[in-house]
């Protein structure tokens, strides 16, 4: 017994002089009450200091494995707040602008070996299966409320797309209604007043001969007979559009991508801009407007054979009237006095003065002797070629907003007219009424305009760039980039388009991938204003800030 009770006595000594390893340790076996609750106190402080100097994601509130701090002085996860900086672009906390630039990385002393926490609900497998079950919860709970918004969202369109119908159907009444209106009224005033009109044209011609023709006063209403003959040109158009095939002279890309640069022809006086070029393929004439106020004419040899004294003080475009002749002989220029002319044969056959500013722009009608022009005072008008008269004038809503180009349809049936704006306006050929309004980008995005032969594809170029409309879903095909345009141009065939930008001129493949197939350098010190194409995409015709016309073949 002896021997025992001194074996017990030294183990007790022994554990009263053994001290723990840490002080952080939960289960110390202490000697007396007092000791255990001094101890106990010990570990709790020592805690709350790891605790304080724990760096915490303000978005998860755990221990970040990549510690960031921001100029606000938040500690973020990287990942975390490099995800919400690239959605957002702000601080989540401050909701101030926030760049990756300005997140600085937390260096942590490599030394300490800090363990992560892990988080009391993923501590064990009923946590996590309690995690599992509030996210289900959770998720059912917002897709129920998905599809309940859902079920609104398709009863409202539906009462949207009925009172859109329902308005459509009422504004073509209105809309058919008053063109007949229009025609009656237009009708009965030619009637009424034949007699005056025609005793003063057969004065005014009498006075001044071919080259002081002027225009009849515009009418409100486009007649009948004119309309009967849009719609029939545009059927027989549409039965040929179908039917049609590739020529088999057309260049190919590899031909295309062998042109050079021909010899300039020299078209106006020396340093003149040339604002527009016009191609009238089927006998290969060609026709500049330039800034010295003179239209001039190349053969089918890309000759200078004449030029034209307009009277314009800047002569801003000229387009052959198909529908008057094709031959070519029939031309009509504008320019910055205001005024609309049409010449025959190298003459003034009709002077159109309705305009109020300058004119920028005209565009031939493919039904007859019919074309359309736009002015920097906000309006486009109708004329008629044999009448010597302006059958339509449409304003724009904005009066301040300038027009600065406009093109007809290949199948005559609508126009699309470009605004100062960057707008993209669509007007109804026959009613002249406005269908539609699109934007090209910003101010002065919108300057050149060209429509496909297949009539699915419209070019608009201008400060911005260069975009491919398609017209059938009224979205961007495809975006050539941000370099300032002034013009485009698509093939006869509608295979090519061509935009020129400073002192080059790139032609594209429509098909496939809009893949480059060539770039072509005027190797001038001035940029390029306008491009066209020649018959079978035989030759590529560039108009610049000189006073020469070049071609590539």
């Amino acid at each position: 017994r002896r021997r025992r009770r001194r074996r017990r006595r030294r183990l007790c000594a022994s554990k009263k002089k053994k001290k723990p390893k840490d002080e952080t340790q939960f289960f110390v076996a202490p000697a007396t009450k007092k000791n255990s609750n001094s101890r106990n106190t010990k570990v709790k402080e020592t805690l709350a200091a790891r605790e304080d100097k724990m760096l915490l994601c303000a978005i998860s509130g755990e221990q970040p494995a990549r510690p960031v701090v921001t100029p606000s002085g938040h500690v973020f996860e990287g990942s975390l707040i490099e995800k919400m900086i690239k959605e957002t672009g702000e601080n989540p906390i401050t909701k101030q602008t926030l760049t990756l630039d300005e997140l600085i990385p937390i260096k942590r002393d490599v030394s300490s070996k800090a363990i992560k926490p892990r988080a009391t609900a993923h501590a064990s497998i009923p946590g996590l299966l309690q995690t599992f079950h509030d996210e289900y919860d959770g998720l059912m709970l917002e897709l129920f409320e998905t599809r309940k918004r859902l079920s609104e969202s398709d009863r409202e369109l539906a009462a949207m797309a009925y009172q859109m119908d329902a308005a459509n159907r009422t504004v073509a009444r209105l809309v058919k209604e008053r063109d007949e209106a229009r025609a009656m009224v237009g009708s009965v005033a030619a009637t009424t007043n034949g007699t005056t009109t025609t005793t003063t044209t057969n004065k005014k011609r009498e006075g001044g001969g071919d080259a002081d023709a002027f225009a009849k006063k515009a009418k409100n209403a486009i007649p009948q007979t004119i309309l009967d003959v849009i719609d029939s040109t545009n059927k027989e158009l549409m039965a040929e559009r179908k039917k049609k095939k590739t020529r088999e002279s057309l260049k190919t890309k590899e031909e295309i991508g062998k042109f050079t640069l021909q010899d300039p022809v020299p078209g106006h006086k020396t340093n003149t801009a040339i604002h527009s070029v016009d191609v009238l393929h089927e006998k290969g004439l060609i026709v500049t407007a330039g800034a010295d106020g003179t239209a001039s004419l190349f053969d089918e040899g890309l000759q200078k054979s004449s030029s034209i004294a307009t009277g314009h003080k800047k002569c801003l475009d000229a387009k052959f009237l198909l529908g008057a002749d094709n031959g070519g002989n029939v031309i009509a220029t504008c320019g910055a006095d205001n005024t609309v002319k049409v010449w025959k044969s190298g003459k003034n056959v009709a002077t159109y003065d309705e305009h109020t500013q300058d004119v920028v722009s005209v565009a031939s009608h493919v039904a007859g002797a019919f074309f359309v022009s736009a002015s920097a005072d906000a309006s486009w008008h109708f004329h008629d070629v044999e009448s010597a008269s302006t059958l339509y004038q449409a304003t724009n809503d904005d009066p301040k907003d300038k027009y600065t180009a406009i093109d007809i349809h290949p199948d005559g049936m609508f126009l699309a007219a470009l605004t100062q704006s960057g707008a993209v306006q669509l007007w109804d050929a026959k009613s002249c009424v406005l269908q539609q309004t699109f934007s090209n980008g910003g101010k002065n995005s919108a300057k050149s305009c060209s429509f496909s032969e297949n009539g699915y594809f419209f070019a608009v170029s201008g400060d911005e760039g260069c975009k491919i409309w398609d017209l059938r879903k009224n979205t961007v095909a495809h975006d050539f980039g941000n370099e300032k345009c002034p013009g485009v141009a698509f093939d006869k065939s509608g295979k090519y388009v061509a935009y020129c930008s400073g002192k080059t001129a790139k032609v594209y493949n429509v098909k496939g991938e809009w893949d480059i197939v060539q770039t072509f350098d005027n190797k001038s010190k001035k940029g390029n204003h306008c491009v066209q194409f020649l018959k079978d995409a035989s030759g590529v015709v560039v108009g610049g800030g000189d006073h020469n016309l070049r071609v590539f073949q």
